[in-house]
């Protein structure tokens, strides 16, 4: 019965753990972020769907979510298709990566 009860805690203090290590990046990621290179906003929200606000351009919408530690995947269904990019989310700044290309983006306040 103790075995029982000591194995029942260990699940639950690695669940508590992995809840409280994955909501720190998500909150960190939700919210408004500028692209430094384009005329762009990102917007990411808690609801784990955002979108690209592009100038001039329709927007786009997609689904986010986080893999491990501060590593992002975005699906962005585009002309019947979902593509999927990667991202990291360090502090007050996010970088996008997609098909050998890189977008830095810094938090809008």
């Amino acid at each position: 019965m103790k075995l029982l009860r000591m194995a029942l805690l260990l699940v639950c203090v690695v669940a508590l753990s992995c809840l409280v290590g994955c909501s720190k990046a998500d909150t960190r990621l939700v919210g408004k972020w500028k692209n430094q290179s384009l005329p762009e906003i990102v917007e990411f929200k808690s609801d784990k769907t955002g979108i690209f606000l592009v100038k001039d351009n329709p927007p786009l919408s997609f689904t986010w979510r986080i893999d491990s530690g501060d590593s992002v995947k975005i699906d962005v269904p585009y002309q019947g298709h979902v593509r999927s990019l990667s991202g990291n989310v360090e502090k007050n700044v996010f970088i996008l990566n997609g098909q050998g290309e890189q977008a830095l983006y810094v938090r809008m306040e």
